[in-house]
């Protein structure tokens, strides 16, 4: 929860959007329950809001939990936990989040914590737990029991019966809310002449084809000029996120073309693939490791600082170190062309991340001489190790490479120390 940063998605929070969104919500709180867990009213005690990517989900939610709180300090027949889900982590996300809603509802509610214990022991270790069985799930609990969730259309099939919310683009309230956000962002930074503020704004909201996202690049895009005529708006920005994705890559790119042909060649074929393929955040070192430039660290570096607008570093982890992640969940679904959305020349394969990954973790396999004590894990801690026994497995697979994967089941000394770290 703490490194989610729901301060930083507060301060991207535009006071008086989305009121007609959280009016909904309050009014779905104050409905009465169904008296009977398995009757009509069961479907009612979830909330459920869909929205494509860049529509603003985790914003609505961090505002909503801000708003939940205070009410929750006013009432104290309410009590709340949350979750959010992190881009770039594939590993156990059901698991993660059950852990985390029992930890939080046993420091709320510390009777809870006796019966929670037991069930955590015996069921803490599982990984593969289905999510539409899990809400599934959530119905079989008390009336008194409701979940809010927000998720991208994909999910709907999953969920029809329970009477999804929509934030679509074209919609009459999101435009409203867009033109709004605009108009103030324009007018606080006197990007534009008062007399063209208007119709700035709506050439904006026709460009971001209605994604709050696109905001964040786009007034990026316009740091670098005091004002900006409406000719000069209408040529700068490029039109949907797809296109303001394109611009910051293609910028880069030809600025390394000209000047460090070496570091594109690193991007290109090595960086952007394990950026992609990570199953989670890395630290500068660690994709130094993985991309074979752990000699020197510092090109590496380098383009993780021209990449800060598409994966910037942010604390995140048990000790929370700074670790590359994606932006937006949007920004690896253009890279690999998926969700509909196409990168073009800039599409990045998968396939070839897993692939490096999987030699780097082979690497440290390789390297993993575990020592005899009872307690002890290994005698060798380089870089990358901890991922290795976390991950080695999954990119052997993901990979393709049957040789990787062969030599891997019989490196015993990794089998041996993925066993006593409890990977």
């Amino acid at each position: 929860m703490r490194s989610y940063r729901i301060a930083q998605l507060l301060d991207e929070y535009h006071p008086g959007s989305r009121q007609w969104m959280y009016d909904q919500v309050n009014d779905w709180l104050n409905a009465s329950s169904s008296s009977s867990p398995g009757g009509q009213g069961a479907a009612s005690r979830l909330f459920l809001l869909l929205a494509d990517a860049g529509m603003g989900k985790s914003v609505f939610s961090a505002v909503m939990h801000t708003k939940l709180v205070v009410r929750g300090n006013k009432d104290s027949s309410l009590v709340m936990a949350h979750h959010f889900f992190t881009v770039g982590h594939t590993r156990s996300q059901g698991r993660t989040m059950l852990l985390c809603l029992a930890l939080q509802l046993a420091e709320k509610l510390p009777g809870l914590a006796a019966l929670l214990v037991p069930v955590v022991e015996k069921h803490g270790n599982a990984t593969k737990l289905s999510m539409q069985d899990t809400f599934t799930r959530f119905l079989r609990l008390p009336v008194w029991v409701r979940v809010l969730l927000t998720a991208r259309p994909q999910v709907e099939p999953a969920f029809e019966a329970w009477n999804p919310k929509w934030i679509k683009p074209e919609a009459l309230q999101n435009q409203r809310d867009m033109l709004a956000l605009l108009k103030w962002r324009l007018g606080q930074g006197r990007l534009v002449a008062d007399c063209d503020l208007e119709a700035a704004a709506q050439l904006m909201l026709e460009k971001s084809s209605g994604q709050f996202i696109y905001t964040k690049f786009a007034f990026d895009n316009l740091a670098d000029q005091a004002t900006w005529t409406l000719q000069e708006l209408e040529a700068r920005l490029p039109s949907a996120l797809e296109g303001m994705y394109h611009r910051v890559l293609g910028t880069l790119q030809k600025a390394l073309e000209a000047e460090r042909p070496d570091l594109l060649e690193l991007l290109r074929t090595r960086l952007l693939p394990v950026l992609v393929a990570c199953l989670e955040p890395l630290t500068v070192q660690e994709l130094a490791w993985a991309t074979g430039c752990e000699a020197d660290t510092s090109k590496v570096q380098q383009l993780v600082g021209l990449l800060a607008n598409l994966f910037p570093c942010r604390p995140a982890g048990s000790d929370q170190q700074e670790r590359v992640a994606p932006y937006h969940k949007s920004v690896l679904d253009w890279l690999t062309s998926a969700e509909g959305m196409s990168a073009g020349q800039f599409h990045v394969s998968t396939q070839e991340g897993h692939r490096l990954l999987a030699a780097a973790c082979l690497q440290q396999a390789k390297h993993c001489v575990v020592m005899c004590e009872p307690d002890s894990t290994s005698s060798y801690t380089g870089t990358g190790l901890g991922y290795s026994l976390r991950h080695a497995v999954a990119h052997a697979c993901l990979s393709g490479d049957a040789y990787v994967l062969q030599t891997l089941i019989l490196e015993f000394g990794f089998w041996q120390a993925t066993y006593t770290a409890g990977k």
